[in-house]
């Protein structure tokens, strides 16, 4: 089966990914008691395995895992009210919106709102999003809330839920994740403000010969800052099957859906897809200025993958849920290792 699958994933990279020089990719997958790693392009000395990559997005499902974590120990009710955890403004919109429509994408909110934005680098839209101008943005909203709004992807909704969760804890939402998630999963170099000493880092895509550097998120960091080597996202992975020791802290974000079409629900962060003949995924992509991320899981049968790329996709692409290559690549490798599941059950 490795073999196969492996083979699969190479063939994959090779199709769906950029030829420029300076393209690499890593993928894990893990099925089972197995769990393996193929690379696409060069890295040099270093192991594929230990490179770190802005992941985007899928930085989103551990901010949905912190707010699970906190709603399992009774600091924080899904049901609640932003009001209830921020000092805002009186006239502010944002604390009539609730924490789990937040989280399901269901508030209403803009994905990355010009007045918030201002005039931004289109090389790293949010550098100046600092915490003053986020809170400045939130005290000032003023469009009512509709309690039946329909999915909006937003980070701006999660960049919220980051400042609720610090609220609540007195942490930065970087320790939180190190604190609740990293060290009970064994996660060791998983980074958001700055590499430890001697972390590996994989360079962003290339641009005009220019190698894009990293996307500085500052307050909207909960929606996407995250960097990460494969093995420690296959760690992420495994703790949101059940059965892992980890999974009840994170449980009812898999399982508090909200439906968006036929084929698509929403839980907290997590896109559910249902397909024919393979049931239900739980998945999110990840993109920022030169990096490309894909995480996804096959809750039923406890299958998984992970992909990391230095892909580039164009700025319209990257301020809200997109089609991509790693994910390109993430669903039809899960399509493939599911067939191989049927055939051996």
């Amino acid at each position: 089966m490795i073999e196969a699958v492996n083979q699969n994933f190479k063939e994959l990279m090779r199709k769906k990914l950029s030829k420029k020089s300076g393209t690499q990719a890593v993928v894990g997958w893990f099925y089972e008691d197995l769990e393996t790693v193929v690379s696409y392009g060069d890295f040099g000395l270093n192991s594929p395995e230990i490179v770190s990559f802005q992941i985007g997005s899928v930085t989103k499902l551990f901010t949905a895992t912190l707010s699970s974590a906190f709603h399992y120990d009774g600091k924080m009710d899904l049901k609640g009210y932003v009001g209830e955890y921020l000092q805002l403004d009186a006239h502010s919109k944002i604390r009539e919106m609730k924490v789990e429509d937040l989280l399901t994408h269901h508030a209403g909110l803009p994905s990355a709102p010009k007045a918030l934005l201002g005039k931004y680098d289109k090389l790293n839209p949010y550098q100046h999003v600092n915490k003053e101008r986020l809170m400045d943005y939130l005290n000032n909203y003023r469009k009512p809330v509709n309690s039946k709004s329909s999915f909006q992807y937003s980070n701006l909704g999660f960049s919220i839920i980051g400042q609720v969760l610090e609220e609540i804890s007195g942490k930065t939402y970087g320790e939180l994740v190190k604190d609740e998630i990293c060290k009970p999963l064994g996660i060791k170099n998983l980074w958001i403000t700055r590499p430890e000493e001697g972390t590996i880092l994989a360079p962003g895509a290339m641009k005009r010969n220019r190698e894009l550097d990293r996307w500085e998120l500052n307050s909207i960091e909960a929606a996407g800052a995250i960097d990460a080597n494969i093995k420690d996202m296959l760690k992420f992975a495994k703790g949101n099957l059940q059965g892992h020791p980890f999974y009840s802290r994170c449980e009812i974000g898999h399982k508090t859906n909200r439906t968006v079409s036929k084929h698509l629900d929403v839980g907290l962060g997590w896109m559910i897809t249902r397909h024919e003949g393979i049931g239900e995924l739980h998945s999110h992509n990840g993109s920022t200025g030169g990096f490309n991320s894909f995480l996804g899981i096959h809750p039923e049968d406890k299958f998984g993958v992970v992909v990391l790329t230095n892909c580039r996709l164009p700025l319209p692409s990257l301020i809200g849920l997109c089609n991509d290559h790693a994910s390109a690549i993430g669903f039809e490798g899960l399509k493939y290792i599911s067939k191989i599941h049927h055939n051996m059950h």
